[in-house]
């Protein structure tokens, strides 16, 4: 591919981030990148963390947003929250799952369609929350930083109250196909900022006035 003609680091990542280019290209038959840029283009534009194993359901719940879709396109629908904590043990030594709730976000959620689990949407989220909540499931999270999911270089998004670096795309089962999360998340994500859901950047905060005068700046 031509862009791999020019040698410059920075501009070669840009390019083969524009162009989507994926580690199976870079590790395929034929490819003609030098293997000591492929290895640096492996490293570089590909930060996304992936969780996948057996996870406890914590709770099924049907928020309010949701409750309304539900009532308007006649289903039922409820948030499924999951989480990667260890399990406890019976040796009170073993504080594995006391750090694992310590070392960052290890829950999330997926939206399951609960309708015919009951006659109305009060005793499906019942039959659901009994069937489900305790119990253990495999699930798969890849982890995207925002750099990777837009051609801007932005790297951060809020939704007027909280940043986030990176967005979580969760799936029930195990899943390998990394391209078409990726694929997924970009058109996400682009949805959400031309739908004004995110913005790009830091959230701005008032600043105190300083010697009589007010300002606005991006954090």
């Amino acid at each position: 591919m031509k862009i791999f003609y020019n040698l410059n680091i920075n501009y070669v990542c840009k390019k083969a981030k524009q162009q989507r280019i994926t580690p199976l290209y870079l590790l395929s038959e034929g490819n003609t990148l030098p293997v000591i840029l492929a290895v640096h283009l492996l490293f570089t534009l590909y930060k996304m963390k992936k969780k996948q194993g057996k996870a406890t359901v914590t709770m099924v719940e049907i928020p309010e947003a949701l409750s309304d879709f539900n009532e308007s396109n006649n289903v039922t629908r409820a948030r499924l929250v999951f989480s990667f904590s260890s399990p406890t043990t019976d040796d009170d030594d073993d504080i594995t799952s006391v750090l694992a709730a310590r070392s960052g976000n290890q829950t999330y959620s997926v939206i399951i369609d609960i309708t015919d689990m009951g006659e109305n949407e009060k005793a499906c989220l019942k039959a659901a929350k009994a069937a489900f909540e305790g119990k253990q499931a495999t699930f798969t999270v890849f982890n995207w930083d925002v750099s990777e999911l837009n051609d801007d270089g932005e790297t951060v998004v809020n939704n007027g109250s909280r940043e986030y670096s990176s967005l979580s795309d969760p799936y029930i089962g195990a899943n390998t196909d990394e391209e078409s999360s990726l694929t997924r998340m970009r058109r996400r994500l682009n949805n959400d900022i031309e739908n004004g859901n995110l913005e790009y950047g830091a959230i701005v905060h008032d600043e105190k006035p300083k010697n009589g005068n007010s300002s606005r700046r991006m954090r």
